[in-house]
């Protein structure tokens, strides 16, 4: 992937692919570029007998500020990929608008729901 020299900026960083386990994002600032990185998983996956899962594939465009009236479509194994608005990652909720309030908010109410079990867990503990 290094070497399709295809990156986004992030701070004072290029990156092309963030990878964990079997998940992976690509990052591309054009769609020319992002069918390039497609490209070569393809290419990688046949030579190690691989295969990416076209329906678990999704794009999503960052809000720039001049937005494309109409994004091209890019596909996998001659499949469309499928453009959305967010996707989740590792657990974090990603938006096309860049915004963090509805995952921070997911996270307040899942740690709300922790603390309030644990606390009929004591006060049930306390009665026994």
């Amino acid at each position: 992937m290094k070497s399709t020299k295809i990156s986004c900026h992030i701070g004072n960083v290029c990156v092309n692919n963030l990878s964990y386990a079997d998940d992976m994002v690509l990052l591309s600032p054009s769609i020319k570029g992002l069918r390039k990185l497609l490209s070569v998983c393809e290419h990688h996956g046949n030579a190690h007998e691989l295969k990416y899962n076209v329906s678990k594939t999704e794009m999503m465009v960052f809000e720039a500020r001049h937005p494309p009236e109409r994004v091209p479509s890019v596909f996998l194994y001659d499949t469309v990929v499928g453009v959305v608005k967010q996707f989740r990652y590792l657990g974090h909720l990603l938006t096309e608008l860049l915004y963090d309030d509805d995952d921070i908010e997911r996270e307040r109410r899942s740690l709300q729901s922790e603390a309030t079990c644990s606390l009929d867990d004591l006060q049930n503990a306390v009665r026994i």
